[in-house]
């Protein structure tokens, strides 16, 4: 059983974390989640029960908290709070290829191992992003080379360094969990479909690649 007092006690670290990375409190974090639905829902519901418990002596009389809504409030917390190397992809374990390597083989290993983004490279510098949408981009464009074992991402030109289908950013190592997900928020405000945050060792595609973050790492926290 997750007792009143616990849940008040961690409710308010997680509270004086809020602070502590520019929100004046959960409420103001809450407002700032509109794009996100799902997130915004949870804080509400958690939020709720703690001013309940708050405002009510005897609340836990006739509320009691389980050790299921216990995880599930903590498992909230960690959303925000963990650590930005617990969900980004270091450079070690990214697929990335050369510009001279091949499209073709590049997307059988895609398709096997369901990459959504993978980055372009001219050393250890990103040169631009392919995904499962270029093709497609292209297409539209009445642009779509003809694919075969010869063909080479330098062959797709700018639809590799930019296509309307996938946007993505630079950020340096510096950035916490809650700086990547306001980098994305403001993306979202823009009407920006920004799919890839890309950590190098300058926060610009000048910078030595350090990792990766996709959208969809971020959704699963």
């Amino acid at each position: 059983m997750y007792k009143k007092e616990d849940f008040i006690t961690d409710f308010s670290q997680f509270e004086q974390w809020c602070k502590d990375h520019d929100y004046r409190d959960v409420n103001d974090l809450e407002v700032r989640l509109t794009p996100y639905t799902t997130l915004r829902n949870e804080l509400y519901f958690f939020r709720k029960i703690r001013n309940f418990y708050a405002h009510h002596p005897n609340a836990d009389k006739r509320l009691k908290l389980t050790d299921t809504f216990k995880s599930d409030f903590l498992a909230l917390c960690k959303k925000f709070t963990a650590e930005l190397s617990e969900i980004v992809i270091p450079e070690s374990e990214i697929f990335k290829q050369k510009l001279s390597d091949p499209i073709g083989s590049a997307i059988k290993v895609m398709k096997e191992r369901v990459f959504t983004h993978i980055p372009i490279m001219t050393g250890n510098k990103v040169w631009g992003v392919f995904s499962e949408s270029t093709l497609l981009d292209l297409a539209e464009k009445g642009h779509l080379p003809k694919v075969d074992k010869n063909t080479q991402f330098v062959d797709l030109g700018s639809f590799i360094t930019y296509h309307k289908t996938c946007v993505y950013d630079f950020v340096d190592s510096n950035a916490n969990l809650d700086d990547i997900r306001r980098i994305f928020y403001d993306e979202i405000s823009k009407r920006r479909k920004l799919e890839v945050l890309f950590i190098t060792s300058t926060g610009t595609k000048d910078g030595n690649l350090l990792g990766m973050i996709t959208v969809w790492d971020l959704a699963i926290i």
